[in-house]
């Protein structure tokens, strides 16, 4: 017996780029105020959004390795930073996690840009007309 095949009456990808649109403004929100946990929580929510993509339309890129290394990373700094708690090291060890999640930022902006969800560039000096 065949299986039908069935086509959805609604593509998420528009309501998909302006739920990581928002996502994008309040994780700059949370950089600008230094709320550390609350900007790696949305960026949880963005690798959510985008692992998809990541996994079945980049398949040819290593995203979902560089992904799991950078959680790892994460990980490791969130570990250390509650054994350093009272140490004169903690400031050290926030300051990599930071950069770790930044890092962990630009790849996801980059999951989104070359799956297509990001932004739209054309050439300044191609003929319209044409």
């Amino acid at each position: 017996m065949e299986q039908e095949q069935k086509l959805s009456d609604f593509n998420d990808a528009a309501a998909q780029m302006q739920r990581l649109h928002n996502t994008w403004l309040i994780c700059d929100t949370y950089k600008e105020k230094g709320m550390i946990s609350k900007y790696e929580i949305k960026l949880k929510c963005a690798e959510s959004e985008l692992k998809y993509d990541a996994k079945t339309i980049l398949e040819k890129k290593e995203y979902l390795t560089d992904l799991k290394k950078i959680n790892k990373e994460i990980d490791k700094c969130n570990k250390l930073i509650l054994k350093l708690k009272d140490s004169t090291y903690l400031q050290g060890a926030i300051n990599k996690k930071w950069s770790i999640l930044i890092e962990k930022e630009e790849l996801l902006r980059e999951i989104q840009q070359e799956s297509g969800k990001g932004g739209r560039y054309s050439d300044p000096f191609r003929d319209e007309g044409m």
